[in-house]
């Protein structure tokens, strides 16, 4: 008899385990990484790929990538200026509307730096607020995560993110790349 109460509860005991396991992994990566990458209550955030920006040129020499690390890069010998499209879903503005920015990206030119500007726009297109961020060339090769933000709207505008890439480092011909952005908004 022993054995076959022991047998019906064994399904019961597997069940009970795995959600102890399910919850003790949650609490070491909340402890490992911290809340840096939770999300905030009641935030609207949007990560996307830096494989969806785009030159601002059609005669730009540039590589997306998305084997490895996703990636769109300046693969020409001369600084580009990259566009990233960025989806607005809330038409009311505000003080700090966007609460933040981060462009992760990988600098690997000698001398020049990476810079991004993140605006918010008018419904006619005229920049309301902005920011900016540097990503400095460090020698040869720095990878940086830019923070902008918060950003002011107005009612029914838009966004860009607008970035400086620099060509191919001269010396070990590598390139300049970024990863991916993510946008924070505030919903109203």
């Amino acid at each position: 008899m022993y054995e076959l109460s022991r047998e019906l509860n064994f399904p019961f005991v597997k069940f009970v385990r795995s959600i102890c396991i399910a919850i003790i992994s949650t609490i070491i990566i909340i402890g490992t990484y911290g809340t840096a990458y939770a999300d905030a209550v009641g935030h609207d955030w949007k990560g996307y790929a830096g494989v969806n920006c785009l030159p601002s040129s059609n005669n730009a020499t540039y590589r997306r990538s998305t084997t490895g690390v996703t990636a769109f890069s300046n693969s020409g010998s001369s600084a580009m200026s990259v566009y990233c499209p960025v989806v607005r879903d809330e038409s009311a503005g505000g003080n700090n509307r966007v609460l933040a920015v981060a462009v992760l990206l990988r600098n690997r030119h000698s001398t020049s730096d990476v810079r991004c500007e993140f605006s918010s726009h008018t419904i006619d297109g005229v920049k309301f607020d902005s920011d900016t961020a540097i990503c400095p060339s460090n020698g040869s090769d720095n990878t940086c995560t830019l923070s902008m933000g918060p950003v002011n709207t107005s009612n029914w505008g838009s966004y860009a993110l607008i970035c400086s890439l620099p060509g191919r480092n001269p010396v070990t011909n590598l390139q300049s790349y970024i990863v991916n952005y993510r946008v924070d908004e505030i919903p109203q």
